[in-house]
């Protein structure tokens, strides 16, 4: 009966540039082209490109809702905003240029809703850190209307 052995040392980064130079002819459209857009990318240039793509399709941050589309603000107003259970509809706070928000230490996010009926918001709670509390802000939109990358 022969046995098979296996070396688990590591054998470090051995690169296979002929591979690679395949790889980078290679290209495929857009993830988003279902979402129109029509930029076709390389295969290496793939994920930079769908990371920043603005037709790239937004998750609601809700929990348990499946919104997955362009119209973010939208469904978040009409849904969340002045939605039927009134926790949900008090972490969406209609804002101008100045607004005071409050964030209690329990909060996950709040959604910052700007009255322009495009620019959104998320007022992320990281909870407590060293120096005291962590907070982040994060734009959800409108994306930039140019050419995309």
């Amino acid at each position: 009966m022969d046995r098979m052995c296996f070396c688990t040392e590591p054998i470090g980064d051995i690169r296979c540039r002929a591979l690679e130079k395949v790889l980078a002819a290679m290209t495929r459209p857009c993830t988003y082209v279902t979402y129109c857009c029509h930029q076709t990318v390389t295969y290496t240039e793939r994920r930079r490109h769908e990371e920043a793509c603005r037709y790239a399709p937004y998750h609601c941050p809700f929990e348990g809702c499946t919104y997955y589309g362009l119209l973010l603000y939208n469904h978040i107003q009409d849904l969340h905003a002045s939605g039927s259970d009134d926790d949900e509809a008090a972490v969406v706070v209609r804002c101008n240029r100045r607004s005071a928000v409050t964030l209690e230490k329990t909060m996950p996010f709040r959604v910052l809703l700007h009255r322009d009926g495009a620019s959104m918001f998320l007022l992320l709670n990281g909870g407590d850190v060293l120096a005291g509390r962590s907070l982040s802000l994060v734009c959800m939109g409108p994306r930039p209307t140019g050419t995309p990358r």
